[in-house]
């Protein structure tokens, strides 16, 4: 199966996923559209950090059916970036602690809350630092599906 990879509503590349038992085997090869690192998403799931080749970017992967039921992607497509709709405006409290305005992104498991990332400033709330974590220039903070807050995988 073939898809194309979109960036800015516009086709840059393909990815092949292919059957392979207990596995997805993933090819892509696209476009290089900054010299920032770009990574390759299937609706709101990472999949991975996109490789310089040839003067364009690959990436290839052979994943799990089990650790990912996003592929092959619903919509038929993969992106540069996460799904759009997959982001809402977040406001409240986390175990009685106040968070500034953040965004959320909502999947089965739960839900992921972001806040920018500035390296000289502080955790959006200080007393549940241990429970953040830092990806893609945000600090995220995981709560499960009944809105506790979940420890970083790793």
């Amino acid at each position: 199966m073939e898809y194309p990879v979109i960036y800015n509503g516009q086709e840059i590349g393909r990815c092949s996923l292919a059957d392979d038992g207990l596995y997805w085997a993933l090819d892509c090869r696209c476009e290089a559209v900054s010299d920032q690192v770009e990574r390759l998403y299937c609706g709101g799931e990472r999949l991975g950090v996109l490789q310089p080749e040839d003067g364009g970017l690959s990436l290839r992967r052979r994943l799990s059916k089990a650790g990912w039921p996003s592929l092959p992607p619903e919509n038929g497509q993969f992106s540069l970036s996460p799904a759009a709709a997959a982001v809402a405006p977040w406001t409240g409290r986390v175990l009685g602690y106040p968070l500034p305005e953040g965004l959320s992104r909502r999947d089965d498991a739960g839900e992921t809350l972001q806040f920018p990332y500035d390296p000289q400033g502080p955790c959006p709330c200080p007393p549940l630092f241990c429970l953040f974590s830092v990806e893609d220039g945000y600090w995220r903070l995981r709560l499960d599906s009944a809105g506790a807050p979940m420890l970083p995988a790793g």
